[in-house]
């Protein structure tokens, strides 16, 4: 049986239509009738998208020779007669999607594509997609390209690491795009990729405890321009980069009318001529438009750089803006202050939902952020869903302030204010979090500083009140009267609220469940009084908990 009937969209479409038929299901004169129908259907769909190139290779006479663990190659068993072009061609009109990886050499691929040039057509008349996975040394960037060169291309992708041949060139990238603007007018997504290990990009790398990150090779990167004058691709709506780039590149950018997705990287030789430029001068005497911008993301070494390319900007009409600096460098409050201005530029705030800030920041956090700052910048941004400032920073308020944070951002859904904070640094306390319970109902996670010491007493006397409070709603149709309602369920899952002091656990692990009974992870430790052992209880507490809630 052909591969696609594998595919259980297009066999149990087939099986419906013989049913509607009206012939009897075992009626192979049917079946047989109604799979002729569905042929070129089912070859589109099962050959649309190809994660390699070897079924395309396998279609000619060939043989597999011995080669290196992990990779394959291929050599052709004797001459192509006009049917093996045939079959070829028959299958290849139908590839939308192909990777080409390196476990199979692209010289087969190539040599394919040259003979059907010569022949007056593309090997793949119809590809829209291609991603070239660690190029190989002779398969050389103006080459590839333009075997491969179809007018129909809307995404191109190049997955590269330290050791791809491609970097490995004096000139690198040097004015590709000058190259793909002439092969590939109307390109739609434009993405250079980086990889720090065998196995997951770099975007994806999550460091675990007592892990040292990979060594970013990109901060020494040489830096060069990927255009000769000017991006010449005016349907361009995605760029991704994770080489760090020029600054000419990043203002060619911006002149494009319908680029809408954006992720750059910067280095120190993104700067140039405009590197003797000191923090705190003069504001920048260029600005880039990016007319149709809604997605950014930019990330470098350190903060400093990050921050220092929003600078280039006078407005924008973001929905999202993603930062992350990589290293272990200082992160200060002024800059956090920055980007949180530059969010509150806006000049669509309805539509600013999110802004996630990552550092890989350390030492003692001795510097805070007060929650003004929030109201002054982004409370106009009402459908927020996602903030996050994720470095070691404590954002310090007061209760009656968290409040009116839940009540500004009901769409919240991520919230975290520092990675690691200080309670001693801030006035929120524990019961403060209740305004996320009764604001936020898809809040699932919370980063936050919180005074935890209770005593039993006042622990009662609190979640007595409190809970009757929330229980208790007004049913305006009845003049008034006072109806019991019962709570929903709130989704929060992680909560983490750090150097927190504690004094009783049980108080603390009783409001914590009541408030949050889907906890399933609480970060927290107590470095103000010592009591390191504390924190662990609530968290045996709220398990024990959880595992009754699960198990009923």
């Amino acid at each position: 049986m052909h591969a696609v009937f594998y595919i259980p969209e297009i066999l149990t479409a087939i099986f419906r239509d013989v049913v509607a038929a009206g012939a009897p299901r075992h009626s192979l004169a049917v079946l047989a009738s109604v799979c002729k129908a569905w042929k070129e259907v089912a070859l589109d769909e099962g050959w649309q998208v190809l994660p390699s190139v070897q079924p395309l290779l396998k279609i000619l006479p060939h043989r597999q020779l011995r080669a290196a663990p992990g990779k394959i190659r291929f050599a052709w068993a004797r001459n192509f007669t006009r049917a093996d072009w045939a079959r070829l061609q028959y299958y290849a009109q139908r590839v939308r999607n192909l990777r080409l990886d390196d476990k199979t050499r692209l010289s087969p691929v190539l040599s394919l594509a040259r003979r059907s040039r010569e022949a007056g057509s593309p090997l793949l008349p119809n590809l829209r997609m291609l991603q070239i996975d660690h190029p190989e040394a002779e398969a050389q960037p103006q080459e590839t390209l333009s075997l491969l060169a179809t007018k129909s291309l809307r995404h191109l992708d190049f997955l590269l690491d330290k050791e791809s041949v491609w970097l490995r060139d004096p000139q690198g990238f040097e004015c590709i795009v000058d190259m793909i603007a002439t092969l590939f007018p109307a390109l739609e997504q434009l993405e250079f990729k980086v990889v720090t290990n065998s196995d997951e990009p770099e975007d994806e790398y999550e460091e675990e405890e007592g892990e040292e990150a990979p060594e970013d090779w990109c901060i020494d990167y040489h830096v060069v321009p990927l255009a000769l004058k000017e991006f010449r691709l005016p349907y361009l709506k995605v760029f991704r980069c994770h080489l760090p780039i020029c600054l000419d590149d990043f203002f060619d950018l911006g002149k494009l009318p319908h680029l809408e997705d954006v992720d750059l990287r910067v280095n120190r030789e993104t700067w140039g001529d405009e590197d003797g430029e000191e923090e705190g001068a003069a504001a920048p005497t260029r600005h880039a438009s990016f007319p149709a911008l809604r997605e950014l993301g930019i990330s470098g070494p350190c903060l400093e750089d990050v921050v220092r390319l929003l600078g280039f900007f006078q407005k924008h009409s973001l929905e999202s803006l993603k930062l992350a600096a990589y290293t272990r460098s200082a992160t200060t409050a002024e800059q956090i202050e920055t980007i949180l201005r530059f969010a509150g530029r806006t000049s669509n705030p309805g539509s600013f939902r999110e802004l996630l800030l990552h550092c890989k920041d350390s030492g003692f956090p001795d510097y805070q952020l007060n929650i003004d700052q929030f109201k002054q910048h982004l409370y106009k941004c009402a459908n927020l869903e996602q903030l996050q400032i994720g470095t070691l920073i404590t954002v310090n308020g007061t209760d009656p302030q968290m409040e009116e944070m839940a009540l500004t951002w009901p769409k919240l859904q991520y919230l975290w204010l520092g990675n690691w904070p200080y309670s001693e640094l801030t006035r929120f306390t524990l019961e403060g979090l209740r305004a996320f319970r009764r604001h936020c109902p898809e809040l699932h996670a919370l980063s936050l500083a919180v005074d935890a010491r209770m005593s039993v007493a006042e622990s009662d006397v609190e979640m007595q009140g409190q809970d009757e409070k929330d229980d208790v709603k007004m049913d305006g149709e009845d003049g008034g009267h006072e109806r019991k309602t019962e709570q929903p369920s709130h989704p929060l899952e992680h909560l983490c609220i750090a150097n927190s002091a504690i004094g009783a656990t049980d108080p603390v692990a009783k409001l914590l469940g009541d408030m949050f009974p889907n906890l399933t992870r609480v970060e927290a430790e107590d470095v103000v009084t010592g009591a390191y052992g504390r924190w662990v209880d609530v968290r045996a507490a709220l398990s024990d908990a959880l595992d009754r809630y699960i198990g009923s």
